[in-house]
């Protein structure tokens, strides 16, 4: 097995403060105590802040760097949870075949509670990503009944958001509303704010496909969209583009469009840019622009 020891990821060694300086002095600890497992936590932990960014291949640096430190069949929990994160990553990049690849060495290491929600959401985006909804439905289902068994508002909050979408897209808009409306019952004032932010955006998409356009809007002015995660935000100005084009304001809707895509061009978001730019194309010939 590789040393615990070895060199801190790319990225991280010379971070100055915020997420990454947190992260680097957990690894610093849990390369102290010796523990390939332990090390392999704090590196997957100390992923999310290039993921938020859309750095994925710094992201995927780090969780290869993790998977390498555990031998296959120990610490299947770490195990499992290490390869979902590349799985997502692989989706996110539009490497699908990548993607099914770890899934299908994670999902039988999932079998906590915890691990069955992320396989199960990990499943949904590859599926949803692929188009197909059918398939995409039944893990997103799955994965909101592990989290209400889990009884987290935050993984309710995540299953939810990815069921309802999925919903939407098959043209299931009431049972769509439903699902995102009792998530949001479930986390308001207990889910974290990207989380909580997520679940308003695709509730404020749901309602809009419903032809509620003061709802949607409503929906989205009162939600806080940090600007650390920037697929959220960009997902956040695409939706208030569709606001501001039901409401026929082509330019407003237009310069909106134009700033999550460029909010995305410079990352690694493959699958986000793309649907952002099919969205503006689908925009921009509704309205002979």
């Amino acid at each position: 097995m590789p040393s615990p020891s070895r060199g801190f990821p790319r990225g991280l060694g010379s971070a100055r403060g915020g997420p990454e300086r947190r992260h680097l002095e957990s690894i610093n600890i849990a390369r102290a105590v010796g523990d390939p497992a332990t090390v392999a936590a704090a590196l997957r932990q100390s992923a999310a802040p290039a993921a938020a960014r859309g750095d994925l291949d710094e992201e995927r640096s780090v969780l290869r760097e993790a998977r390498s430190l555990l031998e296959s069949g120990e610490n299947r929990t770490i195990l499992a949870r290490v390869l979902l994160g590349l799985a997502n990553n692989a989706t996110r990049r539009g490497d699908f075949d990548e993607a099914q690849a770890c899934l299908q060495e994670a999902i039988p290491l999932a079998q906590d509670v915890v691990g069955r929600i992320l396989a199960q959401a990990a499943k949904t985006e590859h599926r949803r990503a692929l188009g197909d909804l059918d398939g995409a439905t039944e893990s997103a289902e799955l994965a909101l009944a592990a989290a209400r068994e889990l009884g987290s508002p935050v993984a309710v909050a995540l299953a939810a958001s990815a069921l309802g979408a999925v919903l939407r897209e098959l043209g299931r808009l009431d049972l769509s509303r439903a699902v995102l409306e009792d998530a949001f019952v479930v986390a308001r004032g207990s889910a974290e704010r990207i989380t909580f932010a997520q679940l308003r955006i695709e509730l404020a998409r749901t309602l809009l496909a419903l032809g509620d356009v003061q709802s949607a809007r409503r929906c989205l002015e009162e939600s806080e969209i940090p600007s650390t995660d920037v697929s959220t935000a960009a997902a956040a100005k695409a939706t208030q583009a569709q606001i501001f084009a039901a409401e026929r304001s082509p330019e407003q809707a237009d310069a909106l469009f134009r700033e999550a895509i460029t909010l995305l061009e410079p990352t690694g978001l493959a699958l986000d840019l793309a649907q952002r730019r099919i969205e503006r194309a689908a925009f921009l010939a509704a309205s002979d622009r």
